[in-house]
């Protein structure tokens, strides 16, 4: 199935790690090292960029000793 309109790169990349966990875990090699799924992976996250959010910083008087 296609999740690339659903999901974003990171939960992708998150899933890709669960896969390799299990397969690590079962005793099996781990497919989502493989040159081509790290291709198909890096032009997804060039077809649907991200703009990461950026937190708004702390003031001081928000912060009490």
């Amino acid at each position: 199935m296609d999740y690339t309109n659903t999901l974003s790169v990171n939960t992708l990349r998150q899933r890709l790690a669960g896969l390799a966990a299990w397969h690590l875990d079962q005793g099996f090699p781990d497919p989502t090292k493989a040159p081509h799924v790290k291709k198909v992976l890096k032009g997804i996250a060039e077809l649907h960029p991200v703009v990461q959010k950026q937190a708004k910083p702390i003031q001081l008087d928000q912060l009490s000793l």
